[in-house]
């Protein structure tokens, strides 16, 4: 036998019990979703007694029933059904809390409301792997979605920065620019050729030289450019070979911080006027070749140049062909200035240059110096400290106007060369050397030192130290003195190369002129 709860049976038997025309019997309830279940009448054939007895029965206790069924009810409906209700075809008795049903007879169940309700949910409510899964694709996505919105949020906000003229950066007509809107300071070659440079911090670096600016691959199509960048301390090579730049903007430029400015506007031979008169250079310790081959600047003003701190002038002014004035102020300190090698070569247009305020002391390298200077009329150079240099070679050489020159103190004691110091000295009539004369004992040869100067009047040269197997040659080629006086170790005239004079003119013409030995003393 099986039993059916006798909670089922109370609702049964509490609720309205109506019998139709059609032998069906209809349970009517008040639960929510109410189930019709129909029994053929024929098949009930229990005895009119016990229905009457059981009638009397549950009408005596129809009250608390009727209680207990509402109290039921009421759970029922704020919960799911606790068990599946099974009807049976046959009649079922009923005893006390049981409801029994033989074994032997078919059982037709079916699924009740609750099961049904109970299956709809489960069907609605994944598993918890699936929950969990899908908690992990949506945290994921958050996490994205925030990221993305933060990166739009820092690229609209570098952009509004970093605007250039009302445009956003990077115009689709641009002829280069930034690869990397995150990067600390950007930049653009605008259609017009204008490059844009803004930001803080260091510049990008070029990919196959990180020695030079992202835009050096770019840098023919450059023929102006607009910098507004703080916090910088590298500026070297920043317009190295932009050749086709007529014109920079450098006035929202912060160099306060900069240390290095070699190579800043290396081979901008198109400029003529650089306004920098916003530079602080206080912290600068390198101007190595800084202006050089700027071949079209015209005057240069440094007046606020602080340079106490620089260890380096190498070219610094080197082939400014067309330079002819250059402002330099007494806070153009040289003091901790080690070389200053080929420092104004070629500014052959430079026709005075005021030197007052140079502190040498330090000074190993004077290598091409003045080279090629042919317009200076002259060089005082009488305050120049010498004593720690190495190399004077080409010091003078080819500064063709110069007239005089006073090396009284110079002192050469560590020179190691000092070949073609004042060749091609065309105008050069008097040399004033130190009275105990220049000590030359580390150097190992003299080579043209004098050679073409064919004005020079008189060549003192009786206290020079010179080694006995100095190399000798050419020393007064082309040269046409009224006077040597040779040092005293080194009498013979042969040792000078003047005992057969063999000249050669500008023209590439050559002629001999036999030697005056009374103008040669020893």
């Amino acid at each position: 036998m099986r039993k059916i709860s006798t909670k089922i049976v109370s609702a049964v038997l509490i609720a309205s019990m109506v019998l139709g025309s059609n032998g069906i019997v209809t349970f009517a309830s008040e639960v929510e979703d109410t189930t019709e279940i129909a029994f053929d009448a024929s098949e009930i054939e229990t005895s009119e007694t016990e229905e009457v007895a059981e009638s009397e029965d549950a009408e005596a206790e129809l009250p608390d029933a009727e209680d207990e069924a509402a109290e039921e009810i009421s759970v029922e409906e704020d919960s799911t059904f606790e068990e599946d209700t099974v009807y049976e075809e046959d009649a079922a008795v009923v005893i006390e809390d049981e409801v029994i049903i033989p074994e032997d007879e078919p059982v037709c169940e079916e699924t009740s409301s609750e099961e049904a309700f109970e299956e709809e949910l489960s069907e609605e409510i994944p598993e918890s792997e699936d929950i969990e899964e899908e908690l992990e694709i949506e945290e994921e996505l958050s996490d994205e979605e925030n990221e993305e919105e933060l990166q739009d949020e820092e690229i609209e906000i570098e952009e509004e920065l970093l605007e250039a003229d009302g445009n956003e950066w990077g115009d689709d007509t641009d002829i280069a620019g930034s690869k990397n809107l995150s990067d600390a300071v950007l930049w653009r070659i605008t259609a017009d050729g204008t490059l844009i440079v803004k930001g803080k911090g260091e510049y990008p670096k070029f990919e196959n030289d990180p020695s030079y600016p992202a835009w050096n691959n770019n840098v023919k199509d450059i023929v102006s450019a607009e910098i507004e960048v703080e916090g910088i301390t590298n500026l070297s090579n920043f317009f190295a070979y932009c050749d086709n730049m007529r014109e920079v903007d450098l006035s929202k430029l912060d160099t306060s911080k900069v240390t290095d400015f070699s190579r800043m506007f290396y081979d901008c031979e198109a400029l003529t006027t650089i306004d920098l008169s916003d530079f602080s250079t206080g912290n600068a310790t390198s101007f190595d070749h800084t202006f050089t081959y700027c071949t079209h600047l015209l005057t240069l003003d440094l007046s606020n140049f602080t340079t106490s701190k620089v260890t380096t002038m190498d070219g610094m002014f080197s082939a400014c062909e067309k330079m002819t004035t250059l402002t330099l102020s007494p806070k153009f300190s040289t003091s901790s200035v080690t070389t200053m090698a080929n420092m104004f070569s070629f500014c052959s247009s430079l026709y005075s240059i005021d030197l007052s305020s140079f502190d040498t002391g330090k000074v190993e390298s004077f290598y091409y110096m003045f080279y090629n200077c042919y317009s200076l009329a002259s060089i005082d150079v009488s305050g120049f400290t010498t004593e720690n240099c190495k190399n004077f070679s080409s010091m003078f050489s080819w500064c063709g106007r110069i007239k005089e020159l006073d090396l009284s103190s110079f002192d050469t004691s560590k020179a190691t060369s000092f070949s073609y110091v004042f060749c091609g000295c065309y105008d050069l009539e008097r040399i004033k050397f130190p009275s105990a004369g220049l000590n030359l004992s580390n150097v190992d040869g003299l080579y043209s030192i004098f050679e073409y100067c064919v004005f020079l009047k008189e060549v003192n040269l009786l206290n020079f130290k010179v080694k006995d197997t100095v190399g000798l040659y050419s020393i007064f080629e082309s040269t046409y003195p009224d006077k040597i006086v040779l040092p005293l170790n080194h009498k013979n005239t042969l040792d000078w190369g003047i005992s057969e004079w063999d000249y050669v003119n500008l023209n590439g013409d050559s002629y001999s002129k036999g030697l005056d030995t009374s103008k040669v003393e020893n």
